[in-house]
């Protein structure tokens, strides 16, 4: 059996796979090319979901399993895929906790003014009058309940954080004081000091928040975007920084990426902004492939109701 991966792990693990699996073909390679014979004949395609589309798919036509290394397959034909059949997974959970420590670090960041102490070092000014605030006793809001908020909710219990959530179902979840519905969000946002969406991008997230729901925030709240930049639009998250309906936001994600150097989002003063880099770590590719490899032998066995990490083609996770 043949299979193709159109991104370059770490020699290592390429040897890894080759070795553990002798009787199959690995091929590793950087671009997808859409004449590539490689991908005409490969019946497992590992990628990270942004260099597939429905011109791949024709070609692809031993494809039955696409492997998706990322959580987020928005990028995907989901449809296409679904009139064939084939089978799709990610790596939910290899972001958690990379994730949960970025957003813990910006939450720590907030409360112990760290932006502005940089700023005023930089100034050679000395203030030891900055408004310092703990994280113990504050709520954390967590938009979504998957892997990533599992991990930051358990992260934050450390410093005594009240977690409380939000979820398509509302099922309550270990580690949340409560789980509400998604049309209960509006209700719940006046409680929480810290807002992180880890949401992915469906038909029912695209521009959910609106202007109500910086409203609805607390003035001295942090909001912070992790999941997908089309949750709102930029304007509404613009006129909510600039009219002090939220303290401040955290912005990892965005419509557009890279973020243009002309963009106003730069000019704004409490927003910070990182390069959709939460997620980066040197644990990254380890955790991929280590579900990459359970789910191949279930593969391999045709077990494939055991599969873990299975995507609802409707659902687009």
């Amino acid at each position: 059996m043949k299979i193709l991966c159109s991104t370059t792990p770490p020699q290592q693990l390429q040897r890894h796979l080759r070795d553990t699996y002798p009787a199959h073909q690995f091929i590793f390679q950087k671009d997808l090319d859409e004449t590539d014979i490689h991908l005409a004949e490969s019946e497992i395609l590992i990628t990270f979901g942004d260099d597939f589309t429905v011109r791949h798919l024709e070609r692809a036509r031993a494809l039955k399993w696409l492997c998706c290394i990322s959580a987020g397959v928005d990028k995907l034909p989901l449809e296409a895929l679904a009139q064939r059949a084939i089978l799709v997974t990610n790596a939910s959970g290899v972001h958690s906790i990379p994730m949960a420590e970025y957003a813990i670090g910006m939450m720590l960041a907030h409360v112990k003014c760290f932006k502005v102490q940089i700023l005023n070092q930089q100034q050679s000014q000395w203030n030891a009058k900055l408004p310092f605030e703990e994280l113990n006793g504050k709520t954390l809001l967590l938009l979504g309940t998957g892997a990533i908020s599992k991990k930051v909710s358990e992260l934050a219990a450390a410093f005594a954080v009240t977690v409380i959530g939000v979820s398509r179902s509302g099922k309550q979840e270990t580690g949340y004081q409560h789980v509400g519905k998604i049309d209960s969000l509006i209700e719940m946002l006046p409680q929480a000091d810290f807002i992180i969406s880890i949401l992915p991008s469906t038909k029912e997230t695209k521009n959910l928040l609106k202007k109500e729901h910086f409203l609805a925030m607390k003035s001295t709240a942090l909001f912070m975007n992790l999941g997908r930049g089309d949750l709102f639009e930029e304007q509404v998250l613009i006129n909510a920084l600039t009219e002090k309906q939220v303290a401040a936001a955290v912005l990892d994600v965005f419509h557009s990426e890279p973020l243009q150097p002309n963009h106003p989002f730069w000019q704004l003063e409490n927003l910070t902004i990182t390069p959709h880099d939460s997620s980066h770590s040197a644990g990254y590719f380890p955790r991929a492939f280590a579900i990459f490899e359970e789910n191949l032998g279930y593969y391999l066995k045709n077990e494939h109701e055991k599969t873990i990490n299975l995507v609802d083609h409707q659902k687009g996770y």
